[in-house]
């Protein structure tokens, strides 16, 4: 990513949008590391043949 949260925060002009939208935007990214790297090893397994997977599931923090 070209920036990171903490650089883009400071530029939301108000600060109780900043503040909920933050935690939101954390949470998104450490879901979407947790798929790359699942991802990643599934591609390994598949590259290599090994079956069954040894990828773990991903579980979202994410929150409605």
């Amino acid at each position: 990513m070209p920036e990171s949260i903490k650089q883009r925060m400071p530029k939301v002009p108000d600060i109780l949008t900043s503040r909920e939208i933050q935690p939101l935007l954390a949470a998104m990214q450490t879901d979407i590391a947790a798929l790359a790297t699942s991802l990643n090893q599934l591609r390994a397994d598949h590259n290599s043949s090994t079956v069954p997977t040894t990828a773990a599931a991903v579980t979202p923090n994410i929150t409605a």
